[in-house]
């Protein structure tokens, strides 16, 4: 019968251990206390909360070598620890008395001992308790605290004080939370993370969530955004955001991990409605493993509004009449912004200085004056005397005025693709179409329609108003024609 119930007792210490609320191992008393002495004590409260816990002259616990009594309100200063002992000091009328206390009287000393430090300020009680018989004190952040011996929802620790240390109990939460060590994490191959939100708005989606990969913690990862499909599918990709964000509640569950793994990230789509946008981590470089779905929602996304659009004619009065090199290659008959001198209706040659003016407005809301564009064009041979404006002549004054106007250039092609892709970015382009030069600003992937802006509307067989949509279907037929686009961006 006694070997049945100790090796009961065996095995519920082991259940008892491997489902411990701290994590932590049982034990005998033989774990090492800090190094003590009469001028560095260990401040600590008997566990009972009578008035009658017997002190000894030695270590022997008998009636007949009882020395005295100690009050539950007594503090307790600890000089040395010596096996099951402790030898004290303990507040009697008019002073102190030493003498030795069984180590039961003030701790279980149930658990293997383990030291960390805390990563926040806890509230620490005498016992394991917040009743009348528990004043609180204080474990500092960073303090090195020991874990000593748990007790239902509390855990008794040691901490440094000034002068020595105190013995007292915290409670189980803040122990799991700001004091327990945080395990050395074991690599995983794969990042981890999750996706908190995805919204759909006009043209774009945010992403909220976290990411980490365990074999690199160190590393804020690259988050990438695929709309209306997964990766591989073909689906619109975007790989720009990174898990940098402050998501100290991820650190607080994968401990270790880190603060900074969160994320927010913005998209602009050329998709429409009800799509599934899914989100993925990118595996830490240099580190084993592979890039993995984060997390798929469903958003609607709306249409962007297009803003009235502003188009300058070469006609208006404001530089018409400015010179623009000549209309033949023998330099006779002067050139004009918005006229041909002697001819009623023809609209001049500045088409490619305006679709530059209507383009840069379109794309940052600011003027480019045709004049000085003109100036530019003639002074650095953009002008081409009998032809007209130069190819060239966008990338030049985005070089130019591209600083203080807010745009930049990006490529010269001849790809309708490109353009549209462009378009859908945000961007906006110059084009030639049939000898001449339009802006083209916006695509509505609604109705799949290209805007164009023309400074020259109803010449030359195009239509008669300054701003009108085309399909990508007339790119290159009928009166536009087009040879080729410059394509500009925001700075």
């Amino acid at each position: 019968m006694q070997k049945t119930f100790t090796k009961l007792i065996s095995l519920l210490l082991a259940l008892a251990t491997m489902i411990g609320l701290v994590g932590l191992t049982a034990t005998t008393a033989s774990a090492a206390f800090p190094s003590l002495s009469s001028s560095r004590v260990m401040k600590a409260y008997t566990i009972a909360t009578h008035n009658d816990t017997a002190v000894y002259h030695s270590q022997n616990a008998s009636a007949s070598n009882r020395k005295g009594t100690i009050w539950a309100s007594d503090e307790i200063h600890v000089l040395s620890i010596s096996g099951s002992w402790a030898y004290v000091s303990y507040p009697v009328s008019g002073g102190r008395k030493e003498a030795y206390l069984p180590l039961s009287a003030i701790t279980k000393n149930n658990i293997a001992h383990v030291t960390s430090n805390a990563r926040a300020q806890v509230t620490a009680y005498r016992r394991d308790s917040t009743n009348t018989y528990s004043s609180t004190y204080y474990v500092g952040n960073k303090d090195s605290v020991t874990a000593i011996a748990t007790s239902g929802s509390f855990v008794q620790v040691i901490y440094p004080i000034t002068g020595g240390y105190r013995m007292a109990w915290v409670k189980l939460a803040d122990y799991n939370n700001y004091i327990k060590p945080i395990p050395t994490p074991v690599p995983t191959g794969n990042p981890i993370g999750y996706l908190d939100s995805a919204v759909g708005g006009k043209g774009t989606v945010t992403v909220n969530g976290w990411a980490f990969d365990w074999d690199k913690v160190s590393a804020s990862l690259g988050i990438h955004v695929y709309v209306g499909g997964p990766a591989g599918s073909g689906a619109e990709g975007h790989g720009n955001g990174v898990a940098n964000l402050s998501r100290p509640d991820v650190n607080n569950v994968h401990r270790g991990a880190g603060n900074n793994h969160g994320y927010t990230y913005t998209v602009n789509t050329s998709k429409r409605g009800s799509q599934t946008v899914y989100v993925y981590a990118i595996n830490a470089p240099g580190t084993p493993g592979s890039n993995v779905l984060i997390g798929s929602k469903t958003v609607f996304i709306d249409s962007i509004p297009i803003p009235t659009p502003v188009a300058y004619l070469q006609t208006d009065s404001r530089w018409k009449d400015v010179s623009y090199g000549y209309r033949d290659t023998a330099r006779k008959e002067q050139a004009y912004i918005g006229k041909r001198a002697g001819y009623t209706g023809d609209p001049g040659s500045g088409c490619g200085l305006l679709a530059v003016t209507n383009a840069v407005n379109y794309l940052t809301g600011k003027f480019l004056d045709p004049a000085a564009l003109a100036k530019l064009s003639v002074n650095n041979g953009y002008r081409v005397d009998g032809v007209g404006t130069s190819w060239g002549f966008p990338s030049y004054a985005a070089q130019t005025y591209g600083a203080s106007h807010g745009f930049k250039f990006i490529k010269l092609t001849a790809y309708d693709a490109d353009l549209i892709n462009h378009l859908k970015a945000g961007g906006v382009a110059t084009a030639v179409v049939s000898n001449h030069f339009v802006a083209m600003v916006a695509y509505d992937a609604s109705k799949d329609k290209i805007l164009v802006l023309d400074s020259a509307p109803g010449y030359g067989g195009r239509p008669s108003t300054a701003a009108t949509w085309i399909s990508p279907s007339q790119l290159k037929s009928g009166c536009f024609q087009t040879q080729n686009y410059s394509l500009l961006s925001k700075r």
